[in-house]
């Protein structure tokens, strides 16, 4: 099964985007258990734009996220991940998991974000193919600098705001207009919801498309898998190791020689993540 389910990602790395599976040693087709943390108040959905070849930032991809808001904790995520992962759960075996996945849109970032969960921690699961990893680090990701430039943006009047985190310099405009003091990716921490976030270089722009009231019911969820327990400096190492040898794993995979190059290739273009360094 492990195998078989490399084949299918790796097959996802040749056409350019991401496949989620379930965790370390446990089957994509069981039932993942998930924790209710919080009840879900606010739904934000954040456009994305972003350069993910460092050496060629004029070509630009878009993909779409999705802020939970709790009361305590909040969860952002891509959302097509969130899409993809209803289509593929009900797959019943392989070659259904194939088709399904053939039509289920691409998701372009695979990690979900906890804020405050644990109260003043973040807590980051992401994957390494095969394996699914989760560590914490500080909420407060950054020092705020306010200034005093105001302006608007869809409706909302919004205030400039500036950090550096993760090797890059920030800009963010948020609204004390939505009072919740949160944003996309691991930012919060400012007076207000932040609408638009971009770096200083211009490889990542976030603008919030939507803000809506959570339908009664909805909650945010804690997927209960066979992670790997690690540091932010350790997860980074481990997706370096793995970038640095597909061409092997595409080799243990049973792909040809063509398709490993071809893997190579698509992997070296994705060199400019959000975040630079773990420190």
């Amino acid at each position: 099964m492990k195998q078989h389910i490399c084949i299918l990602i790796l097959f996802f790395i040749l056409s350019t985007s991401t496949f989620l599976v379930s965790g370390q040693n446990q089957s994509f087709f069981e039932p993942i258990p998930h924790k209710t943390l919080d009840k879900t108040e606010m739904i934000v959905i954040y456009n994305i734009k972003y350069s993910p070849d460092s050496t060629n930032i004029q070509d630009r991809f878009e993909t779409k996220a999705v802020l939970y808001i709790g009361n305590e904790i909040s969860l952002y995520q891509c959302l097509y991940s969130v899409k993809r992962e209803e289509i593929m759960r009900g797959a019943e075996n392989m070659d259904d998991l194939r088709e399904r996945a053939m039509n289920a849109p691409n998701a372009r970032f695979a990690g979900r974000y906890f804020k405050n969960y644990p109260s003043g921690k973040i807590t980051v699961t992401d994957r390494v193919i095969p394996d699914s990893f989760i560590y914490q680090e500080d909420k407060n990701i950054c020092s705020w600098t306010l200034h005093s430039e105001i302006s608007n943006y869809k409706g909302y009047s919004i205030q400039k705001a500036s950090c550096s985190f993760g090797g890059r310099d920030w800009i963010a405009w948020f609204s004390t207009e939505v009072s919740y003091s949160d944003g996309p990716h691991k930012f919060s921490g400012l007076p207000g919801l932040i609408l638009k976030l971009y770096d200083t270089r211009n490889h990542y722009l976030f603008e919030m498309a939507s803000v809506e009231v959570a339908a009664n019911g909805h909650v945010i969820e804690f997927p209960e898998i066979n992670y790997i327990q690690t540091t932010k400096a350790q997860f980074f190492q481990a997706r370096s190791h793995f970038r640095d040898n597909i061409i092997n794993r595409a080799a243990e995979a049973g792909l040809d020689i063509e398709s490993q190059q071809t893997a190579a290739e698509n992997l070296r273009r994705r060199n400019n993540p959000i975040e630079l360094t773990a420190d």
